[in-house]
């Protein structure tokens, strides 16, 4: 990651893909493009899929006129540390946050709060709590 003063964003997001549906890495997007009061690039990560669906990916953010993304590539499957190790060197945030596709943020105000309490705690690291769910049909 880059020197603390040369920050291009607050964070980098980054998502960690392998063989993942579409539907579902675009679900994720959209809940952090939901974020508001920080700034964030979305930096795409595959691991060496058949099918990395960046050209659905790139047509989506070129239609919604969103820049701030970077597609990532494994020329072969080398696993989560070694895919998100790689995506992290190319991060331009002061922090990172990773996901899976099909995982979301709870909120437009995650990235934030979390923003926030670190810079407030002048913590490196932050966790928070995870909510799980299960769709059934129509409902989760």
């Amino acid at each position: 990651m880059n020197n603390i003063n040369t920050f291009k964003y607050d964070y980098s997001v980054i998502i960690l893909t392998y063989n993942s549906d579409f539907s579902k890495t675009k679900k994720t997007i959209n809940s952090i493009l939901k974020q508001t009061n920080v700034s964030y690039e979305i930096i795409i990560a595959d691991d060496g899929s058949r099918c990395t669906n960046f050209e659905e990916i790139e047509n989506y953010f070129h239609e919604i006129h969103f820049t701030n993304y970077k597609l990532l590539t494994a020329s072969k499957n080398r696993g989560t540390v070694i895919n998100l190790y790689n995506a992290v060197q190319q991060a331009e945030g002061q922090y990172v946050k990773d996901i899976s596709p099909g995982d979301f943020l709870f909120d437009s105000n995650v990235l934030n709060k979390i923003l926030k309490l670190s810079k407030n705690e002048n913590a490196p690291v932050c966790f928070g709590r995870a909510l799980h769910y299960l769709k059934n049909e129509n409902s989760y």
